[in-house]
């Protein structure tokens, strides 16, 4: 979540910006960058809750059979 081929995704990185932005970025990508659009795999609704969990600092645990 520190950032790699992106920005980092942690709470003190994503406070402050608007969470519908961040909802579209995950939905639409970024183009020209490494950010790829998510919405073929991905409701809104899925969307948005990964955002509410990254930006109250609890990201998604991983499944137990590794998913």
């Amino acid at each position: 979540l520190r950032g790699g081929l992106g920005p980092p995704l942690t709470r003190e990185a994503l406070s402050g910006k608007p969470p519908a932005g961040l909802v579209a970025t995950v939905l639409y990508g970024r183009p020209g960058t490494a950010m790829p659009p998510w919405q073929p795999f991905m409701t809104q609704d899925e969307a948005q809750w990964l955002i509410d969990r990254l930006q109250a600092g609890k990201p998604p645990a991983a499944s137990p059979q590794g998913n």
